[in-house]
């Protein structure tokens, strides 16, 4: 099976090594913009996957969930100096740091690898960035986890898909054993959100679902509208479209409250 890398994240390797024990001989092919031929797979970061993929592929296994959180580096957001500037990987975090440390001048980069460069080059005296991401580059020490409720994590952090072609039955059959259902859950409501929203991966929109005792509690903020708008609900974890339209249309200013279908609280 030839493994490629279609963000240059490091998610290859991981899928490698769950692979490993189940394929006799895997190839790491490199980084590669190509869709998937027979026989091979494209792993990344699902973040970097379009919500719309062509109708010859499939993301035909998503791994368990690592750390959702971000992570700043090389000091603590509470402790961060009056003025500094930061930089931030994506829209969903810049907007976010902006509106919690105003004090700060927040700078957007591309990935990890632009907010290392500004990191390096002196421009930023610290970065903000996805903590599994980060964890590729290697070990992650000494960052500083972010509380998710202090910067809500974008759509899909921290898990790694693997895409092939939907006529490749030897390979999906492979790839379903690494099926992780509550993570699919999860990001099946994240993404559905992000869709129903208008929005992509790297909007200014954080969505993150997570299961908790038979629910799915989602929390969300999105800057789309004039003024932040925030979400915390809980949904059945047999949620339908509907459930999330309701969230959907109020995160992009469609609606001024949320519309609940079969929503229930917590209890």
């Amino acid at each position: 099976m030839r493994i490629f890398s279609a963000d240059g994240s490091g998610a290859d390797r991981i899928l490698a090594e769950a692979l490993s024990p189940m394929v006799p001989e895997i190839e790491l092919a490199g980084q590669s913009s190509e869709d998937p031929g027979a026989g091979e797979v494209s792993a990344s970061m699902l973040r970097n996957v379009p919500l719309s993929i062509g109708g010859e592929l499939s993301v035909a296994a998503v791994l368990k969930r690592a750390d959702r959180r971000y992570a700043s580096f090389p000091c603590a957001l509470d402790v961060l100096p009056k003025g500094v500037a930061v930089a931030a990987s994506d829209p969903c975090a810049a907007y976010q740091l902006a509106e919690s440390h105003p004090e700060s001048t927040v700078i957007s980069a591309d990935g990890v690898q632009g907010c290392l460069e500004e990191l390096h080059s002196g421009v930023t005296a610290c970065m903000v960035v996805p903590i599994a991401e980060l964890g590729m580059l290697g070990p992650t020490d000494d960052v500083f986890p972010v509380d998710a409720d202090v910067l809500v994590p974008a759509a899909t952090q921290g898990v790694v898909s693997a895409v092939c072609r939907k006529d490749d039955h030897a390979v999906s059959e492979v790839l379903g054993r690494l099926e992780h259902r509550p993570t699919r859950i999860e990001i099946g409501a994240e993404r559905g959100i992000l869709r129903m929203m208008g929005a992509g991966p790297f909007s200014p929109a954080g969505v993150s679902a997570s299961i908790e005792d038979a629910f799915v509690h989602v929390k969300a903020v999105s800057y789309i509208c004039d003024e932040p708008r925030r979400v915390d609900e809980y949904l059945m974890p047999d949620y339908v479209m509907d459930d999330l339209l309701g969230i959907a249309e109020y995160l992009n200013g469609k609606r001024g409250y949320v519309m609940r279908c079969r929503h229930r609280h917590k209890r």
